[in-house]
C-alpha cells in the first residue's frame, strides 16, 4: 500500500490557485502554532513562514522532510518530525509541540 510521496501527484506541486484558496479558507481561525501533518511538497508550509506562524511539519514520509528542509533551509518557524500515527510514540512527541491548530489537506 503507497504511502507519502508515493501518493503524491507531480501536478500538486505546481499548483498555486487551489491551495492558497483553501489556505484562505482557514487563515481567519488559524493559530499560532501550527501542526501541518502530511507537508508533502510544502505548499502550505510556505504559507505558514509567510504568515510568521510556529509550524511543526510534519510527514510519514521522511524523504519528503529531508526534501523541504533542503528547499527551504533553516529556520527558527519550523520543527520537523516524522509521524506515523501507527505508531504512539511519534504522535506523543508532536503532542510536545503545544499546537493550537492543526491543518491536515
Amino acid at each position: 500500500m503507497p504511502i507519502g510521496a508515493a501518493t503524491m501527484s507531480p501536478v500538486m506541486e505546481k499548483m498555486n490557485a487551489y491551495p492558497k484558496y483553501l489556505f484562505d479558507q482557514i487563515l481567519p481561525v488559524l493559530g499560532h502554532r501550527v501542526w501541518e501533518i502530511g507537508i508533502g511538497y510544502g505548499s502550505y508550509t510556505r504559507m505558514l513562514l509567510q504568515r510568521e506562524k510556529q509550524i511543526l511539519a510534519t510527514d510519514v514520509d521522511s524523504e519528503c522532510i529531508a526534501t523541504l528542509q533542503i528547499s527551504l533551509g533553516q529556520s527558527f518557524q519550523i520543527q520537523w518530525l516524522h509521524v506515523n500515527f501507527c505508531d504512539h510514540s511519534s504522535v506523543s512527541q508532536a503532542a510536545v509541540f503545544g499546537a493550537d491548530s492543526v491543518i491536515c489537506f
